[in-house]
């Protein structure tokens, strides 16, 4: 599988508000949003409760700011890391 981090969208009116909130907290990629997640969530990929579980106390702790955004980061570190049910 290849990856390729995204440079998130300008604050246009195409930007989501994920967009927007990592781009206030200075995140300006995916990449940059998997590194700051990444300790606490890369040794939990073998069950997907755990990992969701993880990715949810991660950011309520670490980037509270993204807490209303955590469906949609949860989702793409699920497809980054081949994390299913």
């Amino acid at each position: 599988v290849t990856f390729v981090s995204r440079v998130l969208s300008s604050f246009g009116e195409n930007a989501s508000d994920l967009d927007k909130a990592a781009a206030a907290l200075d995140i300006g990629s995916n990449y940059e949003l998997i590194r700051r997640l990444e300790p606490f969530v890369r040794d939990k990929t073998d069950d997907f409760v755990a990992f969701v579980q993880a990715v949810r106390q991660s950011v309520e702790q670490q980037l509270p700011e993204l807490v209303p955004h955590t469906r949609e980061i949860i989702a793409f570190l699920c497809a980054y890391y081949g994390v299913y049910e």
